[in-house]
């Protein structure tokens, strides 16, 4: 599995990366909780961060269980549930990347076209190792295929609401 590629380019296999910005420098990704590459064939089930040097304010970093609150479901709700599905899309972060740093090479490579068009997956997913569910949508990536939009975006802030 060592040819899985990050939006940054690194391998996701057993890697660490490191993200370092300039000191003043204005971080714009990320902002809103989010899990990392959801819009991957396979996104990876598992986020850790560990900051090395971090400012005595700011860079607020929101940690969620994402199964927990599945537990508190009763059956029918996650009957219901089950039938939705999410697709997770690199365009609106994109977008906005474009707008931020139109010269950025990595926006016009042929392989973000792939991340563009996302994947769909069901909003009530069964994770791989632990067989427990969770609930999978985040923004900015997701929104919920069976709805039009605004309401596709606006199943999504409930979910995330609920589960952080």
């Amino acid at each position: 599995d060592g040819n899985r590629i990050d939006p940054f380019g690194k391998s996701l296999s057993n890697a660490v990366q490191t993200i370092a910005r300039q000191e003043g420098q204005i971080n714009r990704f990320g902002v809103r909780w989010h899990y990392d590459s959801a819009f991957l064939e396979r996104p990876p089930e598992i986020t850790l961060i560990y900051g090395v040097e971090t400012p005595a304010v700011g860079c607020d970093t929101v940690f969620t269980n994402t199964e927990l609150p599945c537990s508190f479901l009763d059956q029918k709700l996650k009957e219901r549930l089950s039938s939705y599905h999410i697709n997770d899309s690199y365009a609106m972060v994109h977008a906005q990347q474009k707008r931020v740093d139109p010269d950025n090479a990595m926006l016009s490579d042929p392989s973000v076209e792939t991340w563009l068009r996302g994947r769909t997956a069901p909003l009530l997913h069964t994770h791989s190792k632990t067989g427990k569910q969770v609930l999978r949508a985040c923004e900015p990536y997701s929104t919920v295929v069976e709805f039009e939009a605004p309401q596709n975006k606006a199943a999504v802030y409930e979910v995330v609401d609920y589960v952080t």
